[in-house]
């Protein structure tokens, strides 16, 4: 899971599953989303949560959560610290502290900004969330993250954010499992209960920012056979 994510997911996902399955070892990691999918691919993990998943072969794709990203500026900052929401041309300027490609998030922006002609001014690449989080909060420059991975910053005022529109640019939070764990009632069950409490945080409005999307599956021969 990505680290904010984690933070939210990991202890109820953990006492659900000690509570259905008592004698069961579950193994839990944070990482970047591109680093999630690689273990994914090579059989390191049997399923994942990431943003911005990118459909791969053999793999399962189930997106529960769309979050707005937001600029993340220094504390009582005048760009990122207003409440209207900041339209993408005007994050050409500012420089930007983003992790590095094929970071999932980085590819992200970086296709909305292509599609609008807007050339950003990455001046850092830095792969920790924690880390860039840091940066900016000492005025080093701006990033952009999801709406909940500032929340608990925002809300002690260690931090800035201002909601991206015109176009606005998401996060979408997805459950990514090989299709041969989803074949085996266990890891099917893991599965499930990981759907279920994304579904209930978002509901409950303990996910900030968050709304539901559709619960289809979708596969690499979903995507060609659309496009």
């Amino acid at each position: 899971m990505p680290p904010a994510a984690a933070l939210r997911i990991g202890p109820p996902l953990a006492a659900r599953i000690r509570q259905s399955y008592p004698e069961v070892m579950l193994s839990l990691r944070d990482g970047v989303s591109s680093l999630i999918q690689e273990w994914l691919i090579a059989g390191r993990i049997d399923l994942g949560v990431t943003y911005n998943a990118t459909p791969v072969d053999g793999l399962e794709i189930v997106p529960p959560l769309r979050e707005r990203a937001v600029l993340v500026g220094p504390p009582a900052d005048s760009l990122a610290g207003e409440h209207e929401p900041i339209r993408l041309r005007e994050i050409a300027g500012p420089p930007l502290i983003m992790p590095s490609l094929p970071h999932n998030n980085r590819r992200v922006l970086e296709e909305a900004a292509a599609r609008h002609e807007v050339r950003l001014v990455i001046r850092a690449e830095v792969d920790s969330v924690a880390l860039t989080k840091v940066l900016v909060r000492d005025g080093q420059g701006y990033t952009i993250l999801s709406h909940a991975s500032v929340e608990d910053e925002a809300s002690r005022g260690e931090l800035s954010r201002r909601v991206i529109d015109s176009p606005p640019v998401f996060a979408d939070l997805s459950l990514v499992a090989t299709k041969a764990a989803l074949g085996e009632p266990l890891k099917r069950h893991v599965a499930l209960e990981l759907r279920r409490l994304l579904t209930e945080l978002c509901e409950s409005g303990a996910w900030p920012g968050a709304t539901l999307t559709k619960p289809e599956r979708v596969t690499v021969a979903q995507v060609n056979h659309s496009t």
